[in-house]
């Protein structure tokens, strides 16, 4: 008769090493990493001209949310807004264009939030 190897670990051993696997939070480090921009200083220097330039009624309802290839998304707190918004979008580009030094943003699109 042949025998059966076991292959049920005795609870108080340590599993073994296993050096071809990875942590999964390596793996989402990685993942996240390549979504990021590596130098988000540009979105910063956005966050801050918003809260210096814009209105206090309208920069307490709605922030800047991303910068992407050129479009500056916005968050807004309410569909009345938005419609404000959109009638001053060319503005608030050209305002924000020139505080940054160049034109870096060309175009606004709005969320609600």
């Amino acid at each position: 008769m042949k025998e059966i190897p076991v292959i049920l670990m005795n609870m108080n051993q340590k599993r073994p090493s296993q050096p071809n696997f990875t942590h999964i939070k390596d793996l989402i480090d990685q993942i996240i990493g390549n979504c990021r921009i590596c130098d988000n200083s540009e979105f910063i220097e956005i966050q801050r001209i918003w809260a210096d330039k814009i209105r206090a009624d309208i920069a307490e309802n709605a922030h800047p949310a991303a910068l992407k290839n050129g479009i500056l998304y916005i968050h807004v707190k309410s569909p009345t807004l938005i419609h404000q918004l959109r009638f001053m979008s060319e503005g608030i580009k050209t305002l924000m264009n020139n505080a940054l030094g160049d034109d870096r943003i060309s175009g606004i699109k709005f969320k609600i939030k």
